[in-house]
This record gives structure tokens, sequence and C-alpha cells, in this order.
């Protein structure tokens, strides 16, 4: 009715949630003055259209709170500081805060797997454990289990994508997609304060879309989103200007922290891409065994080195580590216990017109007589961290995590990576930088080119 709010009764809102339309009667909308406009703000939940979204929600900048800033207390605004500093934020300029969809090997990651049971039932306590886990997180390891769907099951269908194949549209749209948002910030005229705001990156990971739909809809599918704008201030070139030498300062101050976590971020996907999607020629591949350490660095149990090559059900040993003995000596420790990894690998040709060559398959089976690093106090927690590397190693090799198997010293996965190659030099990743906005020269590789373009290492 005129001047009142529009009652939607509960059972209305309950038939929202089931699918259905909302129905405004008649008399609700002969009740809106025929001249005033009716305002509605149509929003988009971005679950919408998706089988299973994985979202990460990346709170952006090195300070995410300022005290007396949008009714933030000092109390409350020093509390949130000393979570920056504890956390990826101080370190790259964002940190995970949440992450829906996630991988079935990082939720196997429990921090609560050395408190006892006691803790580890208490939901509360998980869910606190998480959280402090996710935000310690850096861009690298953040993109690597983002971007693992080796655990994820898919029915067939024709003519359909690889895993390797889909993840390289979806990495190349990000990319594509932060550098612009970089780029927006980078030459933004004014100062803003939008602390505490957060960037989502997502895509659909319960489904592999055939060849037939292009890879247009896969890339509208792709989520990059800025929100959560609670405290957050848009400036305008008139209002800055009239503003105090103080007010002016903290704008810069805190816009630079901005776009610190964007350039950083961005910076990480290109570099996640690159690593990953650019190699045309691999190496070898390195499988290290790790036991998982809630409160402190993971250990090493053991460590293999596998060829680049077609390679059945193999059985190989284990070696426990390297110790320095000089610059040019090391020793090897000697595998007394015969702890032992077993995998095959396969290769697996893209067809005529993909924009990988194919993959190699690489699947890990098992391992026994893995040797116990904790001790008297319990049984190792065993990981695989497969690291691929390329005739020219790089300080950012692509990585990816098998799932952790608890208290267990002879762990069995069963678990299946993809080693993508690309084709020779087809200029996918720096027509992705120019499409964003860079100024890219043809052959972008090195990582201080990528410095340079971001401006990773600057202060602003």
């Amino acid at each position: 009715s005129k001047g009142e709010d529009l009652k939607i009764s509960q059972e209305e809102i309950d038939g929202i949630s089931k699918g259905e339309d909302l129905k405004i009667s008649q008399e609700e909308i002969d009740g809106i003055s025929k001249d005033e406009d009716l305002k509605l703000l149509v929003m988009r939940n971005m679950f919408d259209g998706k089988k299973r979204l994985r979202l990460l929600d990346l709170k952006i900048g090195t300070a995410t709170a300022a005290k007396n800033w949008q009714g933030k207390s000092s109390f409350r605004a020093y509390k949130q500081r000393a979570v920056d500093f504890s956390t990826n934020s101080t370190t790259e300029g964002y940190r995970l805060e949440g992450f829906d969809g996630m991988p079935e090997s990082l939720n196997s990651f429990n921090p609560l797997l050395d408190m006892g049971s006691r803790l580890m039932e208490n939901k509360v306590m998980q869910k606190k454990a998480k959280r402090a886990q996710l935000q310690s997180m850096n861009g690298q390891k953040i993109f690597a289990h983002f971007l693992d769907l080796h655990t994820e099951s898919y029915s067939a269908r024709e003519n359909q994508y690889m895993r390797a194949e889909y993840l390289e549209i979806i990495l190349h749209e990000l990319t594509m997609q932060l550098t612009k948002l970089f780029t927006a910030c980078k030459n933004f005229p004014v100062p803003q304060m939008w602390i505490g705001s957060s960037v989502a990156l997502g895509f659909d990971c319960g489904i592999l879309p055939s060849r037939s739909d292009g890879d247009e809809i896969i890339r509208k599918s792709v989520i990059v989103k800025i929100f959560d704008w609670g405290r957050s201030e848009f400036n305008t070139s008139e209002k800055y200007e009239n503003m105090s030498d103080k007010d002016s300062y903290r704008r810069r101050k805190y816009w630079n922290f901005y776009k610190k976590g964007i350039a950083k971020l961005a910076w990480n996907a290109a570099l996640t891409y690159k690593n990953r999607f650019v190699i045309s020629k691999w190496s070898k591949v390195n499988i290290k065994i790790m036991d998982f350490d809630a409160g402190s660095s993971d250990d090493l149990i053991g460590e293999v080195n596998i060829p680049i090559e077609e390679t059945p059900l193999t059985t190989v040993l284990l070696i426990y580590g390297k110790k320095k003995l000089s610059v040019s000596k090391t020793i090897q420790f000697i595998n007394r216990k015969k702890s032992t990894i077993t995998y095959s690998m396969s290769w697996c040709p893209a067809i005529d017109g993909s924009r990988i060559c194919g993959c190699w398959k690489i699947k890990i089976v098992k391992a026994n007589d893995l040797l116990n690093k904790d001790g008297l106090t319990g049984i190792s927690d065993p990981y695989c961290c497969i690291t691929a590397i390329s005739e020219k190693e790089s300080k950012y090799p692509f990585k990816q995590y098998s799932t952790l198997k608890p208290n267990n010293l002879s762990p069995v996965w069963n678990e299946e990576f993809e080693l993508p190659v690309a084709h020779g030099d087809r200029g996918y990743f720096t027509n992705a930088l120019a499409a964003g906005g860079l100024d890219v020269p043809r052959r972008a590789s090195s990582i201080y080119m990528l410095d340079a373009l971001y401006k990773s290492t600057d202060h602003f």
C-alpha cells in the first residue's frame, strides 16, 4: 500500500526457496501509486545456475580495519589488526576467509588432528581452526587447492572436456578478469577507502562441460566479483580535494593497501597459469610423502623423482631425505625400512582443436611401510605432494596435493593427477594479460617480467 512496506508471508518466502515464483496479489499491485516508480533491488545469488559452486572469499588489504572508521571501535580495530599480522594479509595483502565447495584433499587436512578427540568433536573449535588454517595459506597454495578437481567424480558425457582442459579455460578467464581489476584500481584517479571488502572467485566444479557448449559458456560462468561493502566509501574527486591533509593521507594509505592485495592476487593467478599451462615439456615429477603436523611444519617421510614417460604399475623405494655435507656433496639416508610407493603414468592426448596438447595422468596408488615421524606420541598422517618440474626449473613449480590419510603407515590413495602439456607458444598467456589492460611483450615468460607488469613488489 501507499507509503507502507510490501509484506511477504513466511509461506511465500518458503515458496521462493523451493524454486517457486513469488506471487504478489492484484490488491498489492493496485496499492502502488501509478505516479510513482516501483523500485526493486534485484540480486543474483552466486550459486545460481551452478551444480556445485567452488567459491573463494578473499579479504583484500594489508590492513582490514581502521579505528573509528564507519563505527569500528579502537579495540575491535586492534583485534582485527592482530589477525592481519598473523595471516597472509601482511605477507601478500589478502587472506582467504571462506572456501565453499572445498576439494576433499584440503578438507582432509584437519587442523585439530593432533589435538585429541575431544577437540576434534567440538564443531565450534573445528570451524575456528579451519578458518585460521585458510587465513594462513599463501596465494600459490590457495590456487593449487582452488583448481584441484582430482577427487571430483563426473558422469560421462559425449565429447567431454578433460579436467585439465576445463581448468585451463577457467584459469585463463580468471587471470584476464583479475588483471582487468588490477589495471582499473591502478589507474583509478581518486584514492578509495574500501577497507574490509572482499573479492569472490568461483566456478562450477560439479560438472565437466561438453565441447559442444563452447568456451564462452564456461567463461561466462566464471566468477570474479568485488563485494562486502559494509565499511567502504566511494570517494569522488570533489570530496577528495576538500579533505583535510589527515583525511586525504588516510585514503591514500588504505588505497595502497588495497591495490597491493589486488596486484598480488592477480600476479598469483597469472603465475599459476604460466607454471601450469604454458609448459610444453616437463623434465620430471617429484613425489614427496609428508607427515601432516597441525601445530608445526610438516615432516618429510620420503620422496622419489620419477621420469615423464609411459609407466605401468610400478613400485619404487622412497628416499628418506638428503643431508648436505658441503656445496658439492650430499649423503642419501639409507632406506632401512624399505618404504615404497606404487604409481603409474600414462599419456592422454587431447583432440584436434584443443587449447592444450594433452596431459600425463599420474596415478598414486599406495605407499607401504612408511617411517613413523610422530615417534612415541602417535602415528604419521601421510599425504603426497606432487611437484612437476619443467626443463627451466621455476621458483614456483606446479604442485598438487593428495588427500591425507590419518594414522596410517601403509596408506592407499588410488588418486589420479593430470599434468597438462601445452602446445608451442600460442600466446594464450600474453593474450590474457593484454586483454586485462597490460602492455605485454609476446614472451612475458619470466617471473621478473610478471613482477614488473603487476608491480607486485612495489609499495604503490
